[in-house]
């Protein structure tokens, strides 16, 4: 069959491919088996996938397969409201303040294989045991609480780095908060 004659039924494939149809069918009397493979070729090279294709009664199937790989996976509490007491002066270490901490834990391996809890870092029990130290310790500075804080994240080996910061709000007069980022990488 001459390339011009297969040519619009590429045309269209590809177009159907280019705006996000998992898979198109054609009829297999429209495109003869020895052109199939030139067909699948320029596939690939236009849309930088691999093409799949299955034969089911007298329709072929043609799939963009989408290959991908996680890279980072990254689990994160914002805003997680603290009353803890701290503070440089004595008297603000005598009764329990608001601080606001955003926790993002970097995971070790980023492929998530199951969808069960068991594969990942479960934020709600890292919340927990914050809440937990918090209301257990008294800390003079932010950076310290901070450190703490990313030290009970890295406790799970699953977490491979975490960045904790943590603000105090309405403590200056012309500033929502203050505060402090500190990042932490295993070693």
């Amino acid at each position: 069959m001459e390339e011009n004659m297969w040519k619009p039924v590429f045309q269209d494939i590809s177009i159907r491919l280019r705006s996000g149809a998992g898979e198109v069918c054609i009829d297999r009397d429209c495109l003869p088996p020895d052109e199939l493979k030139t067909l699948l070729h320029m596939l690939e090279r236009v849309h930088c996938s691999t093409i799949v294709i299955s034969k089911h009664k007298n329709r072929i199937i043609i799939k963009k397969r989408w290959y991908m790989q996680s890279v980072e996976t990254r689990i994160q509490i914002e805003g997680l409201e603290l009353f803890c007491l701290i503070g440089v002066p004595k008297i603000e270490r005598s009764q329990r303040q608001s601080i606001l901490a955003d926790i993002d834990c970097t995971l070790a391996n980023p492929v998530i294989q199951s969808d069960r809890m068991q594969a990942t870092l479960n934020y709600s029990t890292l919340a927990k045991t914050v809440h937990a130290l918090v209301e257990a310790e008294r800390f003079v500075l932010l950076e310290t609480l901070a450190e703490a804080i990313a030290k009970l994240a890295m406790a799970d080996l699953r977490v491979a780095g975490v960045s904790v910061q943590l603000r105090k709000r309405r403590k200056l007069p012309s500033c929502d908060s203050v505060g402090v980022t500190r990042v932490f990488r295993r070693v």
